[in-house]
């Protein structure tokens, strides 16, 4: 039998973000920066994008609006705070639980996507 398949761990920032939104909420100076991102995938396995994307909405201040043209489309809470290389990241464990071949990191310097 092949090796069975892992599930990618869970995000360890999802408590510390889902504090973040809370305090961010209740806040009375509704400390936001809400933005569009357009991020770069790497395939075009429409299950990978589609898991890729659930993985994405989960994360707190993000959802994931759809892929177009090559690219997942991305609503976040805060575009100060929004990190392109953890996105990448996911993409890398999702892929590899689908056993799709997992390219290097393209992450190039900055840590935005583009808007």
């Amino acid at each position: 039998m092949g090796s069975p398949v892992r599930a990618p761990p869970p995000a360890p920032r999802l408590l510390g973000g889902g504090l973040d939104v809370a305090r961010r909420v209740l806040d009375p100076r509704l400390p936001v920066r809400p933005g569009w991102f357009r991020i770069p995938l790497s395939t075009n396995i429409v299950e990978v994008n589609a898991v890729l994307g659930g993985v994405v909405s989960v994360l707190p201040g993000s959802l994931a609006a759809g892929v177009r043209g090559g690219a997942l489309e991305v609503h976040v809470l805060d575009i100060d705070d929004f990190d392109t290389r953890s996105l990448e990241a996911e993409e890398r464990r999702v892929l590899r639980l689908f056993g799709a071949p997992v390219a290097a990191p393209r992450h190039t310097g900055g840590h935005r996507g583009h808007n």
